[in-house]
Parts: C-alpha cells; structure tokens; sequence
C-alpha cells in the first residue's frame, strides 16, 4: 500500500514538471520570429560548412577522407550544428535570475529549482532540435543549387 502512495506522489510530482515543459514548448511557439531567426542561422552555417567540405573532398580528389564519405560529413553536420544550436541558454536565465532577485521567489515555490530548470531546458530544446533537424534536412535535399552535390559521392570526384 505504501508503495502505491509514494507512486502516486511521484506521478503528482512529475505532472508538475510536465506542465513546465509544456508551457515552455507553448512560449516557445509564441516568440516564432526570434525562433525562426535562430532556425535561418543553422541554414546559414551549414550553406557555409556543405561548400567549404564540397571544395576539399573536390581539391582532395578521394570520395573518401579519413574514413568518411561526403555524405556521412554532411550528415555529421546537419546532426551536430542541429544539437547544439538547439540547446537554450540555461545559463543566462539563471543570471538573470539572480540578477533580478528572481531566484529567492523560485526557491520558495513548492518544486524542485534544479527539476524545474530541467524540465523547462528540455521542453525548449525538443522544440528546437526537432525544427532544426527538420529544416536543414529539407534545405540540403531540397535545394540542390545551394546544397550542391549532395546527391551521389562519383559527382565530387569528377
């Protein structure tokens, strides 16, 4: 019986923190225009990144370097700049945080400071991550005139 409680107050628990995830991919939606500021970036660094790996797998005259096609460099690319442009400054809102006085007023509310930052960094960066993947992905197999050379390794080597 004792265990079914203690389930219950977990569940309870993490409803809460659930809600702050929630919530965060809901504001995240409200600011579209910073969103999708920080979403053309990506756009940006991988246009520079597909052409600068494009010129050396040409001037290197091998579809392969170091173990890695062309496409698995690219593939590398779209996956990692995705990661990381799509983590949330965590550590500027807990300046601010402090900053502001804020902070006092967080640790009094009746859930975990750490759980709630987590939860809400988390709902943040699904967000991002996942129109991050999915706009580079469209962009580089959809754009052949930007992305060139993404369609079969024997076209670099020629």
């Amino acid at each position: 019986m004792e265990t079914v409680i203690s389930r219950l107050r977990f569940r309870k628990k993490m409803q809460k923190y659930g809600a702050v995830g929630s919530i965060t991919v809901r504001n995240n939606f409200a600011y579209l225009r910073s969103f999708f500021i920080r979403s053309w970036f990506l756009l940006v660094i991988l246009f520079i990144f597909v052409q600068l790996w494009r010129i050396t797998y040409q001037g290197e005259g091998s579809p392969v370097i170091s173990g890695y096609t062309y496409e698995q460099m690219i593939w590398y690319l779209i996956f990692a700049e995705s990661i990381i442009l799509s983590s949330p400054r965590l550590s500027v809102k807990i300046e601010e945080e402090v900053i502001k006085g804020d902070v006092g007023y967080q640790l009094t509310r009746p859930m975990s400071y750490l759980l709630y930052h987590y939860f809400s960094y988390m709902g943040e960066a699904y967000v991002r991550l996942g129109i991050n993947l999915l706009l580079s992905l469209r962009a580089v197999s959809d754009s052949p005139t930007l992305f060139s050379g993404m369609r079969k390794t024997s076209e670099i080597s020629s």
